[in-house]
């Protein structure tokens, strides 16, 4: 958010690595700086953290292969990241404003519904389809109750008032994913 403007500041920053090997990695160097190992903290129920690492007043949500711990970094979310740093060893790319949107509207974490309306109001022509196609994506590889964390998200800042398009759309995606399960939860128990 702060490569976009979004934000002056944060309180952690949040890291996702797409393999073990990469992830093994940075905790590794993490370690090397003096991070060291920490439980979520209070709101992080639904975020489903690979490791919360802390120095001093930094903090790095660590997320390895899964986000939230059913959203993975689609090629599509790779496609429209930005690249922001790279050496040697490492390059490092910022996700589009679309898809923090999306990340952050499954958290429970104090600021993030903020973070939200910062990056709808901040963000030049914020892309609602791509937002759309991204759950889409999301639900053909991830099927789970986090579509209901969004839509909820979403009725907390008024979503079906201020984006009734937009909300529509996303709400017939939760009302599928409920029908779905409530027909396997009748099939499993009428057997």
């Amino acid at each position: 958010m702060m490569f976009l403007g979004s934000k002056e500041y944060t309180k952690d920053l949040d890291l996702v690595v797409t393999c073990q090997n990469d992830y093994n990695s940075v905790i590794e160097a993490l370690s090397e700086l003096n991070y060291s190992s920490d439980k979520p903290t209070c709101g992080m129920d639904r975020v489903d953290l690979s490791d919360t690492q802390i120095k001093d007043r930094y903090r790095i949500d660590l997320f390895n292969t899964k986000i939230c711990g059913q959203l993975q970094l689609s090629d599509s979310m790779k496609q429209r990241a930005q690249k922001r740093f790279e050496s040697e060893k490492i390059t490092l790319y910022s996700c589009a404003a679309e898809d923090i949107f999306l990340l952050k509207s499954v958290t429970e974490r104090e600021g993030d519904t903020a973070d939200c309306n910062r990056l709808i109001q901040s963000t030049v022509n914020f892309d609602w389809n791509c937002l759309i196609d991204e759950i889409s994506i999301q639900l053909e590889s991830n099927k789970g109750i986090w579509i209901t964390y969004i839509v909820e998200k979403l009725m907390d800042m008024n979503f079906d008032r201020r984006f009734p398009n937009v909300f529509d759309k996303i709400y017939t995606f939760e009302e599928k994913y409920l029908n779905k399960w409530s027909e396997d939860f009748e099939k499993e128990h009428h057997k």
